[in-house]
């Protein structure tokens, strides 16, 4: 079983992933200029400068197996998968053209990459699991296991409903938490802190986890707190932190364990109670929780999970001073102190807390001197130090070495030269919030005025789609609409008269509105279709000129008389 991994983190380093690393082979000539680095489990990616990234996988035995034809060969030395990649999401890249793709990769052994796969275009932003495209709508990532091919996860992107979509913004920060459970998981908890300071919450909720007063599930986004710079979430609980420091927590973390029903010691509280003052960082771990005050003390309150090494407590615990980030998992975890020295604590069956033993750490330990950044995961650890150096304990296998680094629980260094390129925060690029405003212009069909409700966003014009195939039935250019709740899909059908089902042609919107991204499929004459669509208080507008173009009849401009004219006797001409 893979250890469950959270972090704080207060200072920008190394991109860093996680779960275990993969055997390394390179020298520093090899992959010098790394701008951001990823291990996933049993296999590496590295970003070079020059945007090529590079990957690596363990080589499971010598004899190996015959690789497919469209696999890249395995290697235990670095291979070129892609260029022209400007940043990873772990095992997602995206290009320079705004094209977003995913690296699959095999899971039996030997680790294979399989030739990366395009997602999607226009894509501007990756915060995951979210996905922004170009005309501001947002998307999920999905994810899949390709079981005839070694288990290689592949994903692919859909809409968000339209309450998320309305929340989500590139500015925003996101959170998870996996509900409580064994051997599945119970489901999602959400939760996303908008600029404005106000965090929002969704999804699974058996142990009030979304923080609403109730453990009934919460199928759209409700406000929590007012005021919140972080949160984090985890196993059933979530908390968080506003901008003078206060610390909330609430779901089933709030007794002396994160616990199960099964548990006396188990309790819940489904609201957000305060645990205390003067806290800039928080992790959320599965049994236990810990937080960095102003002054740079590590605290924690929970346990369980590591109950020989921290007694279980409700009421927060000083651990050490002087401490700038830390990373834990469901056994134990790592602080980096103000002076850079890395200490451990917590499980060690694989020695990789790097102290040159196997047991459990008790106590926090110092193992490593000059660390910047550590990650850890499939009971193995990596860590980068203050020469660019990269650094591995733990069941790891090396190729370089031909062992197991179980043979030497210590830290031993596999590459020199990474080029630190993201040292320095780099405030997010924000996408300003859409707005309708009424259409002003006269719109004359096949020479007649005609009053629509139609709205202007980002200087194109938004039909309300039921409107058109209102007008333009009996004519030749008519289309037919329809729903398919089943599959959430708008169906077009050209050729058809339209039927009405009551609310064509209200009149004129007044006023501004806030669009939507629709969140549909889009269906015409059989065949899935994009197009740029938004919802509008109910109702999808369509972009005049996307329609024109499907349904080839004329959209013209008259400048002079401040004029849309539809002319369905004539076929679509582009701008």
């Amino acid at each position: 079983m893979k250890k469950r991994i959270l972090s704080i983190t207060l200072a920008m380093t190394l991109c860093l992933g996680l779960f275990a690393v993969a055997p390394f082979t390179a020298s520093a000539a090899d992959l010098d200029e790394i701008s951001s680095f990823y291990a996933g489990n049993f296999y590496s990616l590295a970003l070079k400068e020059d945007g090529t990234l590079w990957g690596w996988a363990w080589d499971g035995n010598s004899a190996g197996r015959p690789n497919p034809g469209n696999y890249v060969p395995r290697k235990t030395t670095p291979a070129k998968l892609m260029d022209n990649v400007k940043s990873i999401h772990g095992s997602i890249a995206l290009k320079n053209d705004n094209t977003l793709w995913c690296i699959p990769v095999s899971q039996l052994s030997p680790v294979v990459f399989e030739t990366p796969m395009k997602i999607a275009d226009d894509v501007t932003s990756v915060q995951p699991p979210f996905v922004i495209r170009s005309d501001g709508s947002f998307w999920e990532l999905v994810s899949e296991q390709k079981t005839y091919s070694g288990r290689a996860t592949i994903y692919s992107i859909k809409r968000v409903d339209n309450n998320v979509a309305a929340l989500l913004s590139n500015d925003m920060s996101v959170a998870f938490g996996e509900g409580m459970g064994y051997g599945t998981h119970a489901g999602l908890s959400s939760f996303v802190v908008k600029a404005d300071g106000t965090l929002w919450a969704w999804g699974k909720n058996s142990f009030g986890q979304v923080g609403t007063g109730t453990t009934e599930d919460v199928l759209s986004p409700v406000k929590i707190l007012d005021n919140v710079v972080s949160v984090s979430a985890a196993g059933g609980h979530a908390a968080a932190i506003t901008t003078d420091g206060e610390l909330y927590a609430w779901g089933a973390v709030l007794g002396t364990t994160a616990g199960t029903p099964q548990n006396p010691l188990y309790s819940i509280n489904s609201s957000p109670v305060k645990i205390t003052d003067n806290v800039k960082s928080v992790v959320c771990s599965y049994q236990t929780n810990y937080f960095i005050k102003t002054d740079n003390s590590l605290w924690y309150w929970g346990g369980g999970g590591i109950a020989e090494t921290f007694p279980e407590t409700a009421t927060s615990k000083k651990l050490f001073d002087n401490v700038s980030s830390v990373i834990v998992d469901s056994g134990g975890g790592f602080a980096i102190k103000t002076d850079n020295t890395l200490w451990a604590w917590g499980d060690n069956p694989y020695g990789e807390k790097g102290n040159g033993t196997f047991t459990e750490i008790a106590e926090p330990e110092k193992v490593a001197d000059n660390v910047i950044s550590v990650q850890i995961g499939a009971y193995s650890t990596v860590i980068l130090k203050t020469d660019g150096s990269l650094w591995a304990a733990g069941n790891i296998i090396r190729g370089e070495l031909n062992q197991n680094l179980r043979d030497k629980p210590v830290f031993v260094k596999f590459t020199d030269g990474v080029k630190l390129l993201t040292t320095t925060v780099t405030p997010p690029t924000t996408t300003p919030a859409l707005v309708a405003k009424p259409t002003a212009s006269t719109v004359l069909v096949n020479g007649k005025n005609v009053a629509f409700d139609a709205y202007n966003i980002s200087g194109n014009n938004y039909f309300k789609l039921r409107d058109l195939a209102y007008i333009l039935s009996g004519t030749e250019k008519q289309f037919e609409v329809s729903w398919d709740g089943a599959n959430n899909a708008i169906v077009l059908t050209s050729g058809k008269p339209y039927t009405t089902v009551g609310g064509e042609m209200t009149g004129k919107g007044a006023g501004d509105k806030t669009p939507i991204p629709t969140n549909s499929k889009i269906i015409m004459d059989g065949k899935e279709v994009q197009f740029t669509a938004y919802n509008i208080e109910g109702n999808n507008y369509f972009k005049l000129r996307d329609i024109g173009a499907a349904f080839d009849f004329g959209v013209d401009w008259d400048g002079a008389n401040n004029t849309i004219v539809i002319d369905t006797s004539k076929g679509y001409t582009p701008e």
